[in-house]
C-alpha cells in the first residue's frame, strides 16, 4: 500500500513549521524548492516557499503523507546513516523551541518520568493524531519503555527523530545523563516501534537491543 492510500494522518503544524525553517537553512533553499517540485499534486499547495513560516499554521494539522514525500525528496540522495544524523539533530532543534515555547507549561508540568507517563499520549496527540503511544517507567526508575502501536503515519525519519525527541524530553525534566536506544521500527517489519530511554545511572537490560540507525 502506498503511502498516499493509507488512512490519511495529520501532523500538528507547530512542530511541522519548525522542522521545515531548520531544513530550509540546514539543507539550503535549493533543496527545498528541488523536494517541493516533485511532491504529488495531492500534496502541492501545502507549502508555500515565499510565505511567512512557509504558509504553516501552528494549530492547523498537515497530512503526513505529503510531508513524507517533502522529506523523501530532501534527503534522497543521503545515506542511512546520514538521514539518521539528519533527523536526531532536527529533532533537538525543534523539541527545544516547542517544549520551551508552546507546550513549555505541559512539560513544566511533567515534574518527574512517572508523571510524564501518565500523560505521555497527551503530549503525543499535540504532535500527531495517529498512533497508540504508551509509556512504561522501570520500577527503579531509571529508564522508559516507550512503545508506539498503531501508527498509521509512520516514517523512517519522523521515527528516528522520535529518539532524539525522547532524550530531550527527559532533559527538559531535568534528568542527567540521557540517552536513548531504539528496540524496534515498523520499518524493519516490527509491529510497532519501540525505544528505551535511560538517565542517570539507567543501564540497557533485557529485550532486543541494537544500535542507532
Amino acid at each position: 500500500m502506498s503511502d498516499l492510500s493509507r488512512p490519511r494522518s495529520r501532523a500538528k503544524g507547530v512542530a511541522f513549521k519548525e522542522l521545515l525553517i531548520w531544513l530550509d537553512k540546514r539543507l539550503g533553499r535549493e533543496k527545498l524548492l528541488q523536494a517541493l517540485a516533485v511532491v504529488p499534486p495531492e500534496c502541492k499547495g501545502i507549502v508555500w516557499p515565499e510565505a511567512n513560516n512557509f504558509g504553516i499554521l501552528p494549530s492547523s494539522w498537515y497530512p503526513l503523507p505529503c510531508v513524507h514525500r517533502l522529506l523523501d525528496g530532501l534527503t534522497v540522495s543521503m545515506t542511512r546513516q546520514a538521514r539518521f544524523a539528519l533527523a536526531q539533530e532536527a529533532a533537538r532543534v525543534v523539541m527545544d523551541v516547542t517544549l520551551h515555547g508552546i507546550y513549555k507549561a505541559i512539560v513544566r508540568a511533567f515534574v518527574s518520568p512517572t508523571l510524564y507517563a501518565k500523560f505521555a499520549t497527551k503530549l503525543w496527540q499535540s504532535y500527531y493524531d495517529s498512533g497508540d503511544f504508551k509509556v512504561i517507567i522501570a520500577a527503579d526508575g531509571r529508564s522508559a519503555d516507550c512503545t508506539i502501536r498503531n501508527w498509521s503515519g509512520h516514517h523512517s525519519f519522523v521515527c528516528d527523530m522520535n529518539i532524539a525527541a525522547a532524550t530531550a524530553i527527559y532533559q527538559a525534566m531535568g534528568q542527567n545523563g540521557v540517552s536513548t536506544q531504539r528496540v524496534a521500527c515498523i520499518s524493519e517489519g516490527e509491529s510497532l516501534c519501540r525505544y528505551i530511554t535511560y538517565w542517570g545511572e539507567g543501564r540497557a537490560s533485557g529485550g532486543k537491543q541494537r544500535s542507532n540507525p
